[in-house]
């Protein structure tokens, strides 16, 4: 089983913290980082197709 970490960011102030941690967890662990950028519906309004 392959190991990853998982930095779950957004636009707020801690995001850069985040991947600086991530990164040397990771580099400790020798495993790899995946981010996943969380968008707030405030931040950028989401629209969908319609699908009738």
């Amino acid at each position: 089983m392959m190991k990853s970490i998982l930095a779950l960011i957004d636009s707020s102030i801690y995001a850069k913290h985040v991947c600086d941690l991530a990164l040397w967890a990771a580099k400790s662990m020798q495993t790899t980082i995946r981010l996943l950028h969380v968008l707030d519906k405030s931040e950028k309004e989401i629209s969908l197709p319609d699908t009738q």
